[in-house]
């Protein structure tokens, strides 16, 4: 009986089971596909974790700084502190005000500036907490309170919306509108709803029946009671008066944002998010700029020429994003919808009023599914005529051909955090 062959693999390894070839296999390179792939995610999965870990360093960085200013005692009778980073390391308190449609946030602006007016010069009652005396929220400590805060305002848009608002709340009068009983005051002679052949009343007794189906819509499209207090008396002057001047508000600091949404901006999408740390970067010198910063007064047009685009103006903040804002036809949309709507409103009034005077037994797909009736419809209409309307109206403001409101008064009043020093 021969021996077996002589190897170079130790004699325990081949009383354990192991195949003899995979004991002789010499490591080699992978396939060319192989090599590709591996190359790919490797370096896809470094870039990643690279940008991710310089995003918490340059967090932690800012946390620091800051910090020392959470570990200063806190008066018993100051108000609580709320966490979270770098605004949060320093125990900064903030609120987020945030609009839900184009318009949404200016609206906000110029009624709660509206209001202020109105409280200021006793036109209407002072909050519950006022009245009662509570400490700490008298009128003189809420004022001082504010201006002792900031306003962050995060993008272009934004800064157009609060101009816009805060505008309109100081050179519009104070009267309380209610939008709906205008609009639908606005609404009920433009002979939509007027269509006699349709109804088929040709008697005394039925035209009494058509004014009670052609009821204003329920209470719940109406303003309460009290904003709709009439007075036979002069109304008060002081409700037209504009300010000539305008109490200051607290220092804004004006954050960049740019939001790339469109197929033909993918490449920069995947730039962006293996770069992260550059929004990390800006967003974080932001917050310290918030926090340790000074002020200097907003600057408006230039006083030559009243350009806003000029680079010394603060009004040209951000400028450049509204390149990337991706093209719409908002405006031409609400349009078409509109006439699309009324174009069948025509139909859904002869039905409800068929319907309601018993011209006819309902379908069977009427029984179950019940049409609206006219009060409805009314109601209907008015809830998206004022849709569509805020809608154009908010997008009037953002759009970028549309200047950023400025009133001459803001000069004096308004101010920005200066740009961030490095220390390096």
């Amino acid at each position: 009986m021969s021996l077996p062959p002589q190897t170079n693999v130790p004699t325990f390894f081949q009383y354990l089971g192991i195949p003899t070839s995979w004991l002789h296999k010499r490591p080699k390179l992978p396939s060319r596909n192989w090599l590709i792939f591996l190359s790919f995610t490797f370096s896809t999965c470094g870039l990643y974790t690279y940008d991710r870990r310089k995003c918490k360093e340059i967090r932690q960085s800012y946390i620091n700084k800051v910090q020392h200013l959470s570990e200063e005692p806190l008066s018993s009778t100051a108000f609580s502190r709320k966490v979270t980073p770098i605004l949060v390391a320093a125990a900064v308190d903030y609120d987020i005000v945030k609009g839900k449609r184009h318009g949404s946030l200016a609206e906000l602006i110029a009624e709660k500036t509206k209001s202020d007016r109105r409280i200021n010069l006793d036109l209407d009652p002072p909050p519950v907490s006022e009245a009662l005396g509570i400490p700490g929220h008298s009128r003189e400590e809420e004022r001082k309170r504010f201006l002792e805060g900031g306003i962050i305002i995060i993008g272009r848009h934004t800064f157009k919306e609060f101009m816009n608002g805060l505008k309109r709340g100081w050179t519009e009068p104070l009267d309380i509108v209610d939008k709906e009983a205008s609009l639908s005051t606005e609404l009920e002679n433009d002979g939509v709803f007027d269509d006699d052949d349709d109804l088929g009343f040709s008697s005394e007794d039925s035209k009494q029946n058509r004014s009670a189906l052609l009821l204003p819509p329920t209470s719940i499209y109406h303003s309460p009671p009290s904003l709709k207090t009439t007075t036979t008396g002069p109304l008060d002057p002081r409700l037209k008066e504009i300010p000539d001047q305008i109490p200051p508000y607290p220092p804004i600091l004006l954050v960049h944002f740019r939001n790339l949404v469109g197929f033909k901006y993918i490449p920069l999408m995947i730039w962006e998010f293996f770069n992260r740390r550059r929004d990390v970067q800006r967003g974080a010198e932001a917050a310290y700029r918030l926090i340790t910063g000074s002020t200097r007064p907003l600057r408006g047009p230039s006083e030559a020429d009243g350009e806003q685009t000029s680079p010394e103006s603060d009004l040209s903040f951000d400028i450049d994003v509204e390149n990337f804002y991706k093209s719409t036809s908002l405006p031409s949309d609400i349009e078409k919808a509109r006439k699309s709507y009324y174009e069948t409103l025509r139909q859904k009034i002869k039905t409800a009023r068929e319907l309601a005077h018993h011209e006819r037994e309902p379908t069977k797909d009427e029984r179950n599914f019940p049409p609206p009736t006219e009060v409805e419809l009314r109601a209907q209409r008015i809830e998206k005529e004022l849709k569509w309307r805020s809608d154009v109206a908010g997008w009037q403001i953002i759009n970028p051909d549309s200047p950023v409101d400025w009133d001459p008064r803001f000069t004096e009043t308004l101010s920005v955090y200066n740009e961030y020093v490095s220390e390096k």
